[in-house]
């Protein structure tokens, strides 16, 4: 009985990336981190004997890398020379005649789609293995062929399977652009391929059926920033004619959290620190010492404290493996009170009040939200040095 052939579709490594967001020895962690999450992607498709590996794009952070990480890249693919391998270079890794593939072009089971879409065909698999890629950092033509099928490969049968491997934007209906291979997803439909493996779009998406086509993101495996939250991983699981059974696998050694904090009513600055240590163990009770957290304060304080925001950083970071902390409080103060008084501040307060009241009448709710942050701010400055993140 045929149990369909095993893939594994992985996106977005971004090898070397330089972590400018962390401090330079956290930013050396979570690159040998995202390495060796790279390494175990590549221990399982040995474990399990993966027939496929899908690359589609981004697999390095630029195009040149260093002889430490082309060293790796090549270990890493000679352990698993049962696995066909198939990479299509995106827009920070492009096959741009700068030398990044090199280190692979001469491993047989490993194969680089360098431009416009082209097969190769796995005789022992019954399978077709379509891709593209990019040659630049833009590519604002799709890749795939307008009018594209792939009933145009001659040689193959209603049972051969049709994968595809591919990095760039789906485009969800007309007038969409991307300078980053616009797929419309109608070209999807219509193309006849049984798994688009996608790459691209850094968080994962479930697996979309447009068609006789399955598509999906895999996402990427190890966040880089806040922009990235939650757990991340890759596809595997096995793709027949007509059927795709792939589950979403979760492998990224640490998970990024964007949390709200409301601190009203706090007016120390130990009892800040509990208060955020105590929300992010709640967002993580078993890992919040491993994982990396952006706390924004809101709520109402007392007008007079500003929290010493470094060392609030420093302090969670006994605890906690990085933090960014933006403070978005409100003082807690009777404004009719301030704008009474015949001060600099009196006189500031009143201005910022018809700016807020004006902002109302008009219905205009981000301005009179503005306005209001800068008020907070404003009166905070009255107090002493304003700190809005812990490295400003």
């Amino acid at each position: 009985m045929d149990t369909g052939i095993s893939v594994v579709h992985a996106a977005d490594f971004h090898l070397g990336a330089p972590f400018t967001s962390l401090s330079h020895d956290v930013a050396a962690i979570r690159r040998a981190e995202q390495e060796q999450t790279f390494l175990d992607m590549i221990t399982f498709c040995e474990m399990h004997s993966v027939d496929v590996l899908l690359l589609a794009g981004d697999l390095f952070d630029a195009i040149r890398i260093s002889p430490a990480t082309e060293r790796l890249i090549r270990s890493a693919f000679m352990r698993i020379p049962k696995t066909r391998v198939f990479i299509a270079p995106g827009n920070h890794d492009p096959y741009a005649g700068t030398g990044l593939y090199d280190v692979m072009s001469n491993i047989d089971h490993v194969h680089i789609f360098e431009g416009a879409l082209k097969s190769y065909r796995c005789e022992d698999l019954d399978c077709v293995i379509w891709g593209a890629g990019f040659r630049s950092a833009r590519q604002p033509k799709c890749l795939l062929p307008e009018d594209f099928n792939v009933c145009s490969l001659s040689g193959c049968t209603d049972d051969t399977v049709h994968m595809m491997v591919m990095h760039g934007d789906v485009i969800h209906g007309p007038g969409g652009k991307s300078q980053y291979n616009p797929i419309p997803e109608s070209r999807l439909a219509a193309c006849g391929v049984d798994y688009v493996a996608l790459g691209h779009v850094h968080d994962a998406t479930p697996l979309q059926c447009v068609g006789r086509t399955t598509w999906a993101y895999s996402g990427c495996p190890e966040p880089r920033g806040f922009d990235e939250i939650g757990p991340r991983g890759f596809y595997y699981g096995t793709i027949m004619r007509g059927r795709v059974d792939l589950v979403y696998r979760h492998v990224n050694r640490r998970t990024y959290h964007r949390l709200e904090v409301d601190v009203s009513g706090i007016g120390i600055q130990d009892d800040l620190k509990h208060k955020l240590l105590e929300a992010s163990k709640k967002a993580s009770p078993e890992r919040f010492a491993d994982d990396a957290f952006r706390l924004t304060m809101i709520g109402r304080v007392p007008g007079d404290f500003s929290p010493e925001m470094n060392t609030l950083k420093r302090s969670l970071e006994k605890h906690l493996f990085a933090v960014k902390i933006i403070d978005e409080t409100t003082a807690d103060i009777d404004l009719n009170v301030v704008a009474g008084e015949t001060s600099l501040r009196g006189a500031f307060v009143r201005h910022m009040k018809t700016k807020m009241d004006a902002a109302e009448r008009e219905g205009n709710e981000g301005l009179a939200a503005l306005a209001e942050r800068g008020l907070s701010i404003g009166l905070k400055a009255f107090e002493g040095e304003v700190r809005y993140r812990e490295d400003s």
